[in-house]
């Protein structure tokens, strides 16, 4: 089956743009639809005359602010004119915005057609952008009105994750830092957008809806007017404020933004078509008008006829742009500072601005001030207007860069975690058994038990009390015990699984990629519940069951020892000739003899032995003898215990590794894996 070519839309309130990847390829080519530029205004021009050429009417982009601005009044076609903007954002509540959408979409397939330009949505693979914060129902009429146009059956991504392809295809921010904390900054022509990415995934957005480039059109409107009064008269007269206002001091802005962030010292002059210039601009003199702006009445005068709601606060005027944009910056910083992340160095490590009003020198200036990272990892896009658009048409190229690298590191798994891993875990296990059995041997058999045996040293007393009294004092301190075990391993469980962690992560970075940071461990591990605390959700219960298991198995594997052996191991560490001789001499050797030794043993068991055969018995040598028996039972049931333990920590920690690999957000967004639903992002509230 042939591959499909991809085809990237932003759908921009101010601007469209259009991007083709040719199949099998990662080039970002962009359309140009007028042959001047690959921005299409999102603009559209009825003729509202029967009989209007379907080949020029509707007209989209510049030429149809072009084609509305310029009409005199004198042309009697202008009164019958029907001109719409800003419709993207109503076009699931009202229907005249997705037919004006729809309509537009037609005449871009219409405009591309006629102008040869590559655009062929069948056959093809298209994804439109939407807001990360739109809801289910914006994007199902998104995906109708391009049904509707021509588009065929479209997809529909957040436009942030376009910027973020755009980025990660060219290569510019360290994938480890784009997966910790990637903040994309949209400042276009109709709104100031912010989304705060982590592991590929929105976890907040916000913005406002009415901080846009326009608002600064139309402070070069003003600047010009102030520069030119007569010339405004004449454009009065003639109805052009219009495309003065909209068109050619859009302009002139963006002329001087380029230059001044070229050249802040720089002196700009720019001509507004025949009807004069503004000279000398300067940073100084644009960032005192910025500092108070206040709406001309040609600006309040459109945004009415055009429906777009205006401000009490743009109302008002006396608005500082500047403190505007910060304002709305910091709004979602605030409340990103927890759960998603956005308050302390190290939590964000890229930002990407795009959006045509990215390029202003404020922009960038600003978010190195308010930002917790260094100015050098703040860059504008490479193409800021384009950039959502080539993200999008780049997925399908990145799918399978992603997923060739996926199986590599599946194929390598295996031998890194057998070889990398499980080698350094089953050695630390085996160490912890070794120090877990001098601290039983310390703890209960030194402090508690071994004095208690020397007491019956020349004391009459029988081997069955010996063994009573020793399984009582066990009794007493296992759960002591118990509970020291317990923080050991709990410890040693940590100290594996950080580990564990550690190499995984510099692993994976051997690949480019980089795995979610460890989860913290709270506090020094004092029960199996801290391990609980230390390791996550995602590995609390396999993990914890293990653990548990091992615990009560290291106590059964104890009392085992203890119980039933101290007794006979004393015993067998005594001179035979004493014991048998106090209980009947060769007598008792020879029944020893027809009976079997463990029959005798019981038998021995419950006879009193005199006081001068205990004290011969129940030496510090014997003693320390049945200490090193204990030892070495001990030490061999643990090691059977650990071992079993490590068993179950191999699969534990396996799953761990491969967690990393398969829940890499970015891998996902980019394989675009059905078992993980698209998550929400939290909305914060727009404006200021």
């Amino acid at each position: 089956m042939r591959k499909r070519d991809t085809i990237g839309i932003d759908f921009g309130t101010t601007n469209t743009y259009i991007t083709l990847c040719p199949a099998g390829t990662g080039n970002k080519i962009p359309l140009y639809l007028s042959g001047k530029s690959p921005a299409v205004d999102s603009v559209i021009l009825y003729s509202g005359r029967e009989g209007a050429d379907p080949d020029v009417f509707p007209v989209i982009g510049e030429m149809a602010t072009v084609t509305y601005g310029q009409a005199g009044p004198e042309e009697a076609e202008r009164e019958g004119y029907s001109y719409h903007a800003n419709f993207k954002p109503g076009i699931a509540r009202n229907p005249e915005a997705a037919r004006f959408a729809a309509d537009f979409f037609r005449a871009v397939l219409r405009d591309a057609r006629l102008n040869g330009t590559p655009l062929e949505p069948e056959g093809s693979r298209v994804i439109i952008g939407a807001p990360s914060e739109a809801g289910e129902e914006f994007r199902a009429t998104l995906r109708k009105v391009a049904a509707q146009a021509g588009l065929g059956e479209v997809e529909v991504m957040d436009e942030p994750k376009g910027t973020l392809l755009t980025d990660l295809g060219s290569g510019r921010f360290p994938l480890s830092d784009v997966l910790a904390g990637y903040l994309a900054v949209d400042f276009g022509g109709g709104t100031c957008d912010f989304a705060f990415m982590r592991r590929g995934e929105v976890v907040r957005s916000w913005g406002d809806m009415e901080l846009g480039g326009r608002l600064f059109d139309d402070l070069f409107y003003q600047w010009f007017g102030e520069e030119n009064p007569s010339a405004m008269r004449e454009i009065a007269d003639s109805r052009r404020d219009f495309y003065v206002w909209s068109y050619a001091c859009r302009r002139l802005k963006e002329d001087f933004s380029e230059t001044v962030s070229r050249n802040p010292k720089a002196k700009v002059t720019a001509e507004v078509g025949r009807y004069g210039a503004i000279r000398n601009m300067t940073r100084e003199a644009f960032l005192e008008r910025a500092r108070s702006y206040t709406p001309s009445r040609s600006f309040l005068g459109y945004q009415e006829k055009f429906g777009v709601p205006v401000s009490e606060r743009l109302r008002k005027g006396g608005v500082d742009l500047l403190a505007w944009f910060a304002e709305a910056l910091e709004a979602g910083l605030k409340e990103a500072g927890g759960e998603g992340g956005l308050g302390e160095p190290g939590e964000l490590g890229a930002v990407s601005l795009s959006g045509g009003s990215s390029r202003w020198f404020f922009v960038r200036e600003l978010c190195a001030r308010r930002l917790p990272l260094e100015e050098s990892r703040i860059l504008s896009s490479l193409n800021p207007f384009g950039t959502i658009s080539e993200g999008l048409s780049l997925l399908p190229a990145l799918q399978e860069e992603f997923r060739a690298k996926k199986d590599r590191i599946l194929e390598a798994r295996d031998a890194f975690f057998r070889e990398g891993i499980m080698g350094h875990a089953r050695e630390a296990l085996r160490k912890c058994s070794g120090r877990m059995t001098l601290e039983v041997l310390a703890g209960f058999f030194d402090e508690s038990l071994a004095p208690e045996l020397l007491s019956f040293a020349g004391k009459p007393v029988t081997l069955d009390k010996v063994e009573r009294r020793a399984e009582a004092l066990w009794r007493e301190r296992e759960h002591g015990i118990k509970g020291r075990l317990e923080t050991m391993l709990a410890e040693e469980t940590r100290v594996i699984y950080s580990i564990s962690q550690e190499k995984a992560r510099a692993w994976l970075a051997t690949f480019g990629l980089a795995a979610a940071p460890a989860p913290p461990w709270k506090s020094q591990a004092s029960s199996g519940l801290e391990l609980r605390l230390a390791v996550g959700d995602e590995l609390a219960q396999p993990l914890f069951g293990a653990f548990s298991g091992l615990v009560y198995a290291l106590a059964a594997a104890v009392s085992a020892s203890v119980c039933g052996g101290a007794g006979l191991a004393l015993l067998a560490s005594g001179p035979a000739g004493l014991v048998a001789g106090a209980l009947g001499g060769a007598a008792l050797g020879g029944i020893g003899l027809a009976v079997g030794r463990e029959r005798l043993l019981e038998f021995i068991k419950r006879q009193s032995l005199p006081g001068f055969v205990t004290r011969a018995v129940i030496t510090e040598a014997s003693v320390a003898k049945v200490r090193e028996e204990l030892r070495a039972g001990l030490a061999k049931e643990l090691e059977k215990v650990t071992e079993g333990f490590a068993g179950e920590l191999q699969e534990v920690l396996g799953d761990m590794v491969k967690r990393e690999i398969e829940e890499l957000g970015i891998v996902h967004l980019f394989l675009g894996d059905p078992r993980i639903p698209r998550r929400s992002a939290a909305r914060l509230p727009q404006g200021s």
